[in-house]
Order: C-alpha cells, then sequence, then structure tokens
C-alpha cells in the first residue's frame, strides 16, 4: 500500500480520521498533522515522543500530554544492508494496529505491521533495499501514536567461499549500495595492518576483469543490491587476498578470501 510523505489527521471531538494525501480542514479551530520523518506541533503541546494533543488534551484515545512519551527502541542502530532490526514499541494506545516505516528524508517505505495488544510490541523488520546513510524507523498507530528511532545502515558485501584456486570464480553478493549505480571489483594481496578497505597505491591493486563493472538494483527491495562472480586473476599466487568494491559514490566494502 503506498503511503504518502505527508499524513493527514482531521480532529472531530474525541474522533481522529486519517487523510491521506490531502491537507485536514479546520472543524471546531482544532487540526492534527502528522508528517512522517519530522515532529509536528499544535495547539499548546508538542507531538513530544509522537502523541499528538491539541490544545494541552490529547485528542487519541483520552490520553494526557503529561504522560508516558511514546517511544521505540532498536535491536541495534547500526545494521547492514539486507539485514534484520527488531523493533520493540511502548506507551502506544492499548489494541492500536501500528504501521513501521523507514524514512531516508525523501520517502517513506513500509516495513511491517504490528498490533500494541497492551500497549507495547516487539517486531523483527527486514532493512532492504537502501541505500547507505542515516536511516529511520518509524512507527505510526492507527489512533495517531507517532514514534521514531534513527539508525546508521552500512554496505554489504559477502564472499560464498572462503578459499579459491587461481582462476576460479567466486560468487558475491552486495546490498545496501547506492540504487542504480554501477560497481567495480579489484583485488590485491592483503596487507597486515591495513584497515579494509586499504589505502594502497594504485601499483598494489588489481582490477578484476571478471566481471566488468556491473549495474546495481535501482527500485524496490532489490535497490542497490546485485550478485556477481568474481574471477581470481589465473596467475595469482597461494596466500591471502582481498576483495573490494565501490560504487560511482564512493562507497565502499571488501572482504577477504585465500588463494590455494
Amino acid at each position: 500500500m503506498h503511503v504518502s510523505n505527508r499524513v493527514k489527521a482531521l480532529v472531530v471531538g474525541a474522533v481522529s480520521v486519517v487523510v491521506f494525501g490531502a491537507v485536514a480542514p479546520m472543524i471546531g479551530g482544532a487540526s492534527l498533522t502528522h508528517e512522517l520523518g519530522s515532529m509536528s506541533t499544535v495547539g499548546n503541546c508538542s507531538s513530544v515522543g509522537g502523541q499528538s494533543t491539541v490544545g494541552g488534551q490529547s485528542t487519541v484515545g483520552g490520553q494526557s500530554c503529561t504522560g508516558p512519551s511514546t517511544a521505540i527502541a532498536l535491536s541495534a542502530y547500526s545494521l547492514t544492508g539486507g539485514g534484520k532490526v527488531v523493533v520493540t514499541g511502548s506507551q502506544f494506545v492499548v489494541g492500536e494496529k501500528v504501521d513501521l516505516y523507514v524514512f531516508d528524508g525523501t520517502t517513506p517505505a513500509a516495513i511491517g505491521r504490528v498490533t500494541a495488544t497492551t500497549g507495547s510490541f516487539t517486531k523483527s523488520v527486514t532493512i532492504a533495499g537502501r541505500a547507505p546513510g542515516t536511516d529511520i524507523v518509524e512507527a505510526l498507530g492507527s489512533h495517531g501514536s507517532f514514534a521514531s528511532a534513527n539508525f546508521q545502515l552500512l554496505p554489504a558485501f559477502v564472499i560464498k567461499a572462503k578459499s579459491v584456486k587461481p582462476g576460479a570464480a567466486v560468487k558475491t553478493t552486495l546490498a545496501a549500495f547506492h540504487p542504480g549505480e554501477h560497481v567495480a571489483f579489484s583485488i590485491f594481496r592483503s596487507v597486515v595492518g591495513q584497515p579494509c578497505p586499504a589505502v594502497l597505491p594504485p601499483s598494489a591493486v588489481s582490477p578484476v576483469t571478471s566481471p566488468a563493472p556491473v549495474t546495481l538494483g535501482s527500485s524496490g527491495k532489490t535497490a542497490g543490491t546485485v550478485s556477481a562472480s568474481v574471477t581470481v586473476p589465473s596467475a595469482s599466487v597461494a596466500g591471502s587476498y582481498t576483495i573490494e568494491v565501490n560504487d560511482m559514490s564512493g562507497t565502499k566494502a571488501c572482504g577477504g578470501i585465500v588463494v590455494k
């Protein structure tokens, strides 16, 4: 289901009516705005921790803005592309449906739905089809509760073999790179004490001729991802090597392999 970046709520007495893609009119002098990716302030009380209020009194479930703050916590705040994270919510309206989104400052993407049976919930979600950088998990309840938490998304590069012979092809997968860009592979002898990705003189790095630069997925859950087979140069001598991958925006990742 497509969710607009702006979610408007019209307040009529104690009833909230959610309107997608439209500006809510004023009725009785009160209107409520939920905007995914930001905090809103209405009347005399701000939406602290996701408690949306008008004129100092909550318009949702009869709760007061002076009560506990709606909040979510993540099981990890630094994730790799395609990974899972557990979202734990508290102080939501008892029994409300809570939609979960991931938001990067442009367009929210739905990643799950859960019921806050006792006002709390726990939900495991997968973060896929995203570019690297700072993202936000947002929780929007059917009664207007709202909370968010930031996390850092890191590129993932998986080499599906530990050792190979010279000239062999190695399967790899990439995630959380920049969607639609080309990525290029290179290989070099591992250097003790060097970070990954390493900073090496150009003469120490051998571009991989197979595959040629490949294109990352551009949309949906495959955005920023690709699978590719990398051929280890046939002239490689036995030892430890590093395979490095770079996209056009400068995002790098690498992994190790042993040539026997």
